[in-house]
C-alpha cells in the first residue's frame, strides 16, 4: 500500500463529515426560518413571545454536563484508534453514570426554581398560568438533560469512525423537533404540548441512537463493570478547561457590546453588531471545515502515528489561513458595498475600524484551526486558561476606551486578543507536538 492511501482515506472522511456538517447548517438555518410563521400563525405574537422567553431559559443547562461528553468523545476516538476498547468503555461507562447523577440534580434543583420562582410575575408571558409556565420549564430542561446524553451517544458514534453518522443524528433531532412542536402548535396544542412533542421527539431519536449503537458494536454498552472513579477523576481537569474555553467564547461574544452600551452610543452598537456579523461570516465557513477535520485529529493521535498527525493538522490549519486570506481580502474590497445594500443604506463600512476587524477575524480563523487538534487531542488546557485570561482582561480593557475612540478601540483590543493566541497555540503545538 502507498503511503498516499492512509492521507487519501483521511480527507475522504472529511469530505463526508463536511458534507454532514453542510447539512447541519442548511437543517439549523430551515428550522429556524420556517418554524417562526408556523408558531406565530398557531400562537400569535405576544404568545410565541412568551414561548421564546420561557424556550430560552433550558438552554443554559446545556453547560451542565461540564465538558464531559466533549471530553469524553476525543478519549475514546483516541482509544480506539489505538486498539484499546476497554480504555474506550471505561470513558463511556464512567460519564454515562456521570450524566445520570448530574440529570438527577439538575431536575431537582429545576423543579424546585420551577415553583419558586413565580415564573409570570417575572416575565410577561401572555397570559399563561404560573402551573403552564412551570411545567414548560421543566419539559424543556428534561429535553435539555436528554441532549447530553445523545452528546455522548454520539462520542460512540465518532470513536467507532463516523463522524459524518454523528452530525447526521444531532441534525436529525433538531429537524424531529421542530416538526413535532410545530405540528403540536398547529393542532391547537398550549405551550405545554409543544414542549412535550419536543420531548417526545428528542427522547425518540435518542432512543434510536443507542440502538443503533447496540447493533453497530455490542461491546459499546453504556453500563458495565469498567466504571471508574478515577476515570472521571482524569477528565475533570480536561472538562472543566474546555469551559474556560466556551466561557471565553461567551466573554468576547457579549463583552464588546456591553462595553459599547457603556461607552458609546447606541449607534456605535448597531455598527459594531452589523459589522462584525458580516466579518464573522467567513469564521463559520471555517468552522465547518474546522469541525470535520477534529474527528480524523483525534483518530490519528490516538494511532500513535504523531508525524502524520502533525502534518495533517498543519495541512488544516494551512487550508484555512488560505481561505482567511481569500476572505478577508474580498471583503477589504466589496465589505462596505455590502454592508450598505444588507442595511439599506442605514450601516457604513467606518475605517480602519472595518479593517481592524477583518484582521481579528482572519487571526481568529487561523487559532481556531490551530485549536482544534489541541482540543481533539484534549491537549487544550493551556490554550483554554490563556483565552479566558485574554479576553476577560480585553474586555475590561474596552470599558475603559474614551467615547471617541470607542468602535476603532474596540476593533484593536479584538486583533491585539486574536493575533495573541495565534503566539499562544503556535507554542503550545511546539511544546506538546515538537513541531519544528
Amino acid at each position: 500500500m502507498t503511503t498516499s492511501a492512509p492521507r487519501e482515506r483521511n480527507w475522504r472522511r472529511v469530505a463526508g463529515t463536511m458534507g454532514a456538517q453542510v447539512s447541519n447548517q442548511v437543517v439549523t438555518v430551515a428550522t429556524q426560518v420556517l418554524l417562526v410563521p408556523v408558531l406565530l400563525h398557531a400562537w400569535g405574537v405576544d404568545r410565541y413571545g412568551a414561548w421564546l422567553l420561557l424556550s430560552a431559559i433550558p438552554t443554559y443547562l446545556t453547560l451542565t454536563d461540564f465538558g464531559f461528553t466533549a471530553i469524553a468523545k476525543n478519549e475514546m476516538t483516541m482509544s480506539v484508534a489505538r486498539g484499546e476498547r476497554d480504555a474506550a468503555l471505561r470513558t463511556y461507562q464512567s460519564v454515562f453514570v456521570l450524566l445520570c447523577g448530574i440529570s438527577v440534580l439538575t431536575m431537582a434543583v429545576v423543579a424546585i426554581a420551577a415553583d419558586w420562582l413565580h415564573l409570570t410575575a417575572l416575565w410577561p408571558l401572555a397570559g399563561t398560568s404560573e402551573v403552564d409556565a412551570g411545567r414548560v420549564l421543566v419539559i424543556l430542561s428534561l429535553g435539555v438533560v436528554l441532549f447530553q446524553f445523545m452528546l455522548l451517544g454520539a462520542a460512540g458514534m465518532r470513536a467507532l469512525g463516523r463522524p459524518a453518522e454523528e452530525v447526521l443524528w444531532g441534525a436529525t433531532a433538531r429537524l424531529a423537533e421542530a416538526a413535532f412542536a410545530g405540528a403540536a402548535a398547529l393542532m391547537g396544542g398550549d405551550f405545554v404540548a409543544a414542549a412535550l412533542a419536543m420531548l417526545a421527539a428528542r427522547l425518540l431519536l435518542t432512543a434510536a441512537l443507542f440502538v443503533r449503537l447496540f447493533f453497530l458494536a455490542r461491546w459499546l454498552r453504556p453500563l458495565g463493570r469498567h466504571l471508574s472513579m478515577s476515570e472521571m477523576s482524569r477528565l475533570l481537569g480536561p472538562s472543566l478547561s474546555y469551559m474556560c474555553y466556551i466561557g471565553g467564547v461567551a466573554v468576547m461574544g457579549q463583552g464588546p457590546v456591553l462595553a459599547l452600551g457603556a461607552i458609546g452610543s447606541p449607534r456605535d452598537i448597531v455598527v459594531f453588531s452589523a459589522t462584525r456579523t458580516l466579518t464573522r461570516l467567513g469564521v463559520s465557513a471555517a468552522n465547518v471545515l474546522t469541525f470535520s477535520l477534529s474527528p480524523e485529529y483525534s483518530r490519528l493521535f490516538g494511532s500513535g502515528d504523531h508525524q502524520r498527525f502533525a502534518r495533517f493538522a498543519l495541512a488544516g490549519i494551512g487550508l484555512i489561513a488560505g481561505m482567511a486570506l481569500i476572505y478577508v481580502g474580498a471583503l477589504e474590497w466589496l465589505g462596505g458595498t455590502i454592508l450598505a445594500f444588507w442595511t439599506s443604506g442605514e450601516v457604513v463600512a467606518i475605517q480602519p475600524f472595518l479593517r481592524l476587524l477583518l484582521g481579528a477575524v482572519a487571526c481568529e480563523m487561523i487559532w481556531s484551526a490551530g485549536f482544534a487538534p489541541l482540543a481533539a487531542t484534549n491537549r487544550h488546557v493551556g490554550a483554554s486558561h490563556a483565552f479566558l485570561a485574554i479576553s476577560l482582561v480585553a474586555v475590561g480593557a474596552c470599558f475603559l476606551l474614551p467615547p471617541a475612540f470607542a468602535l476603532s478601540g474596540i476593533g484593536i483590543v479584538l486583533f491585539v486578543v486574536n493575533f495573541t493566541m495565534i503566539l499562544v497555540i503556535a507554542w503550545l503545538a511546539r511544546r506538546h507536538w515538537r513541531i519544528r
